[in-house]
């Protein structure tokens, strides 16, 4: 935003010094920078459109286009965090069992009980929503974990720092 408020300074000082090419420029680079919701914004509060003659048109444009891209970044920030969970989740699950086969099947076994673990998965599901679908790229991520992590690393991972990471991941903020 102090970017684009710089912009348009220099662009109303060079058209009222007389700098019409440099004017030119600098509008142009409002143009290019003014993607974000508020750029668009203060430039139609301005009244200070893209270059043509429909600015408030093509303004209201770049305010949808900026307005999906920012929801579009949010939910990817999103998945991000539900792939790190889901990552973690599996990584946890293995270290009670090498078994990959039903990762489903455990998870569910692990929060019928009555550990403080459990409620550590409970809030896993809760995060993730259902159930996840462990895809055949991920199962073989977690089968070569589970061949190399050592017995220590186990036995850390059990205490669940790494699910509590993945459960405070800021990036769930963003919806």
């Amino acid at each position: 935003m102090r970017l684009l408020s710089s912009l348009v300074s220099l662009w109303l000082q060079e058209e009222a010094a007389g700098g019409e090419q440099d004017a030119l420029f600098h509008r142009r680079l409002v143009d290019v920078r003014s993607l974000d919701v508020p750029g668009v914004l203060l430039l139609i509060r301005l009244g200070l459109g893209p270059v043509g003659s429909s600015s408030k048109q093509q303004a209201e444009q770049l305010a949808r286009r900026a307005s999906t891209r920012q929801r579009d970044g949010l939910l990817r920030q999103v998945e991000a965090a539900k792939l790190r969970l889901q990552r973690e989740l599996g990584r946890y699950l293995v270290c009670l069992d090498s078994d990959t086969a039903d990762l489903k099947d455990r998870l569910y076994q692990q929060m019928s009980r009555d550990t403080a673990g459990a409620q550590r998965l409970k809030q896993c599901f809760e995060k993730l929503g259902d159930y996840p679908e462990w895809s055949g790229d991920l199962v073989r991520e977690l089968q070569l974990f589970a061949r190399e992590v050592t017995a220590n690393r186990r036995k850390a991972r059990l205490l669940g720092s790494e699910l509590d990471a993945a459960l405070q991941d800021p990036r769930w903020e963003a919806t």
